[in-house]
């Protein structure tokens, strides 16, 4: 039984976490833009793509969801408060 409720984590060489895979083997995928900051996270389950946002930042670096797709369907702008 031992591995079976592990969750392991990719990191780029700049340390940046790029990939969680979950028990379950669901996971996430982050990419970052040349700056650091990250520029999308996707979210997948066995059978493919489940949720996607991408990112951009203000003047402030104040990050903002440009765009997202959760369960397939598109959804509006948002700003978040981070």
């Amino acid at each position: 039984m031992q591995g079976e409720d592990e969750t392991n984590y990719s990191y780029d060489e700049f340390g940046r976490l790029t990939q969680k895979l979950l028990p379950n083997n669901n996971k996430e995928v982050m990419d970052y833009l040349p700056g650091g900051h990250l520029n999308s996270l996707e979210m997948y389950d066995v059978n493919g793509l489940l949720d996607k946002y991408t990112y951009d930042y203000d003047n402030q670096s104040s990050k903002t969801i440009t765009g997202s797709t959760i369960m397939g369907t598109n959804v509006a702008e948002q700003i978040c408060t981070e």
